[in-house]
């Protein structure tokens, strides 16, 4: 069984999985935990590590962390070394969703093509130019 967790600076993680809960409803495989300003880093990757640890049942956990190359992914990335354990920079909202929604246990190749289709939800909106701001509403 897949379990998320999403990780970030402050309570990023925490407004994700209210707006994760908010569109799909049931996030029984959904926890967060922020790392809280004065923090050590270390201590988020610590806390991640006894929940994976305290788990009865082996589950392939997924970390989900808000910024490539911050303190908290820092910290968090050497729990990847666990067999059961993926590490994933650049949290959004869509890649979260997609999976919750995978039912069966993910591998990489998986992983992978998920954040590809959430790179696909980034982009930029252009209006037409020709639109009289009136028509925007």
């Amino acid at each position: 069984m897949n379990k998320i967790i999403l990780a970030s600076h402050g309570k990023l993680a925490e407004g994700m999985y209210d707006s994760v809960k908010m569109i799909i409803g049931n996030v029984d495989d959904l926890s967060f935990c922020g790392l809280k300003e004065g923090q050590d880093n270390n201590e988020i990757a610590e806390e991640i590590a006894d929940f994976i640890s305290g788990s009865e049942e082996k589950h392939q956990y997924i970390i989900v962390c808000d910024l490539l190359g911050g303190s908290v992914s820092n910290a968090v990335s050497r729990l990847s070394a666990l067999s059961n354990v993926f590490v994933i920079n650049g949290m959004n909202m869509g890649l979260v969703i997609s999976l919750l929604l995978q039912k069966e246990e993910l591998n990489e190749g998986k992983i992978l093509e998920l954040i590809d289709e959430s790179k696909a939800g980034i982009n930029l909106v252009q209006l037409n130019q020709k639109m009289d701001e009136d028509d925007i509403i």
